[in-house]
């Protein structure tokens, strides 16, 4: 009772002393939140070319859709175009489509586990710039494109069956996935945010030296 006493003391002590930083860090979490929904969602309107998942139907293992501008039926997590030639391809970025009904970064296709996780995120990272106390513009900015990315995907689950939008491939690597901007954004803040562990614990031991060296 007395640990848990402590430490409510300190935290309540910890917003007193840093609560401007605090709401720096909520302005620049909310501002890149929603920009960099808005990107991931517009991508997915505009570049997105295939058949709609809610036409679909089982044949066979597979789900399958209706491309409406050829009337073919493929395969949901098939790419489409089929067709390479027919991949829009901008060297360094291309762009294909196919519904993807698992995770980028995990084997699980159990929708009630992965929607819960980024629920979990969603809440966990909301609270988090709470707990700031220096660089709140950099943090807050780092928390909001991740926390935009998991939300993406997260709406994409909840509005289409439990599935994602998939648009965007790495050309020289075209053989090993398609993934989309909410993707790429929670594996640039998952990036931000270890160099700046990194830099801030290398800055902290770098001043704790100099104070050593003074005293």
């Amino acid at each position: 009772m007395e640990l848990l006493k402590n430490l409510s003391n300190r935290f309540f002590a910890h917003l007193k002393q840093n609560y401007i930083n605090i709401l720096i860090c909520y302005l620049f979490f909310l501002i890149s939140f929603i920009v960099f929904l808005m990107f991931d969602q517009l991508t997915k309107t505009l570049l997105f070319n295939h058949g709609s998942i809610f036409d679909s139907q089982k044949l066979g293992d597979g789900t399958y859709v209706t491309v409406p501008v050829t009337g073919e039926n493929v395969l949901a997590e098939s790419i489409y175009p089929d067709d390479p030639e027919k991949w829009l391809d901008y060297k360094i970025i291309g762009i294909r489509s196919i519904w993807h009904g698992g995770v980028t970064f995990l084997r699980t296709r159990n929708q009630f586990f992965i929607q819960g996780l980024s629920v979990f995120f969603l809440i966990v990272l909301s609270f988090s710039p709470l707990m700031v106390y220096k660089r709140p513009k950099f943090v807050g900015f780092i928390i909001g494109v991740i926390l935009a990315g998991t939300s993406g995907n997260m709406i994409d689950r909840f509005m289409f069956l439990g599935h994602v939008k998939d648009i965007l491939y790495v050309p020289f690597w075209s053989q090993n996935g398609t993934f989309n901007v909410a993707d790429a954004e929670i594996i640039s803040g998952i990036i931000l945010f270890i160099l700046h562990t990194i830099t801030s614990s290398s800055n902290r031991k770098k001043i704790e030296n100099i104070q050593h060296l003074i005293v």
